[in-house]
């Protein structure tokens, strides 16, 4: 989910969009798919469509939007998700826009708490009016956490990023480490938990989820 301040201006400006076709919805909670070389993911053209910049880019948080499938947000950078059953990438703002110390002043992409600064947010659209024990009508599929974690390696081999703990974080992580994890409205728990569970979640869940994740996004740049 995008951090407290929002409102800030979209951009256009090399938004790259392709879709592919999908044999219908996966299941929640299915087995996720083993991790392909980047060249071989279905939206790797899109990816080379979004408009990368020069400039220093130190960390990329990784999210969900607790919204639908096809409805993007400005909050972030890039987003995948699913429109009329197809899956899609998409750039939503400037990057130039964090290339920078930001301040309350500028427009920037506000994605992560106090952490705007040379770094970028993506999300998968997905999780709308979800719990930890019941995803809801637009669960995270393995399908988009998976095209999540693609487009996060392809960000990081752009700017040279290291998947490493400091770089490459989940907005949970980054709310356990700052102490607003949880459920709560002003809360977060964005990729915590990849399938719908009856126990309470945890911090150290969402750290294992973290480093789980990052293992599959480093498999990407082998």
């Amino acid at each position: 989910m995008p951090a407290s301040r929002l409102g800030t201006a979209a951009s256009s400006r090399g938004s790259g969009l392709f879709f592919v076709a999908r044999a219908g919805r996966p299941r929640p909670g299915a087995q996720v798919p083993a991790a392909l070389h980047l060249s071989d993911h279905p939206l790797t053209q899109a990816f080379a469509a979004f408009d990368l910049p020069d400039g220093r880019i130190d960390k990329v948080y990784l999210h969900w939007s607790a919204g639908p499938y096809d409805r993007p947000s400005s909050a972030y950078h890039f987003v995948v998700g699913f429109r009329t059953g197809l899956l899609f990438a998409e750039q939503t703002h400037d990057v130039r826009e964090n290339m920078r110390q930001v301040t309350p002043d500028v427009a920037y992409a506000a994605h992560t708490r106090g952490r705007n600064s040379y770094a970028i947010g993506v999300s998968a659209l997905s999780m709308l009016d979800a719990t930890p024990h019941d995803f809801g009508p637009a669960p995270l599929t393995p399908e988009l956490l998976d095209a999540l974690l693609a487009m996060t390696a392809f960000i990081c081999r752009r700017y040279g990023i290291t998947v490493h703990p400091q770089n490459v974080l989940t907005h949970a992580e980054c709310a356990v480490v700052e102490n607003y994890f949880g459920l709560l409205p002003q809360q977060r728990w964005d990729l915590s938990r990849l399938d719908p569970a009856a126990e309470p979640l945890t911090e150290a869940e969402a750290l294992d989820t973290g480093e789980a994740l990052r293992r599959r996004i480093s498999a990407y740049l082998r």
